[in-house]
Order: structure tokens, then C-alpha cells, then sequence
């Protein structure tokens, strides 16, 4: 079944996968290059879904699915990765 996600993305998508519960799935793409100071985190897609894809978390909490596979997205991921752990002293 699946159920629009309304609350974020148009190109996000839910459905149920039997008892493993509730999967986040991409079926489409956002098409336009984000900046990096907008996006604060990124989520990947679970390898069930049909399309591998990046969720792209921005700063106002908007959810916007993007393609891993372009230049643009692997670098802002790779930025997002290397980001220093803020110490909690």
C-alpha cells in the first residue's frame, strides 16, 4: 500500500512491507542542486525500496529525496560525514 507522505516531500513515499513495518521509499527525484548550508543531515534509503536514493534533511526539517549517484549529492554527504562531534564537556 502506498501513502503519500505529505508532511514532507512530494517525491516521498511510504509503503508497508509486511511485518518489517513501515519503509521510507524515493520513486522520484528532487531535480535542483540544494545548497549545503541548507541540508543538516541525510538519510539513506532501505535496500528493499525499488530506487536507491538519499533523503536530504533540511534546516526547517523538509525532507527532499535526491539521486546518490550525482557529483553534487556525494559531496555534500561527504561533507555531512566529516562534520567534527561537538564534545558534550
Amino acid at each position: 500500500t502506498l501513502t503519500p507522505n505529505l508532511a514532507h516531500s512530494k517525491v516521498n513515499f511510504f509503503y508497508t512491507d509486511g511485518a518489517k513495518g513501515l519503509k521510507t521509499c524515493c520513486f522520484s527525484f528532487y531535480q535542483k542542486r540544494i545548497p549545503a548550508r541548507n541540508i543538516v543531515n541525510y538519510e539513506e534509503t532501505d535496500f528493499g525500496c525499488p530506487k536507491p536514493a538519499l533523503i536530504f534533511i533540511l534546516r526547517k526539517g523538509k525532507r527532499v529525496c535526491v539521486n546518490p549517484k550525482l557529483n553534487w549529492v556525494q559531496r555534500v554527504r561527504g561533507k555531512i560525514d566529516w562534520k567534527p562531534v561537538e564534545s558534550s564537556n
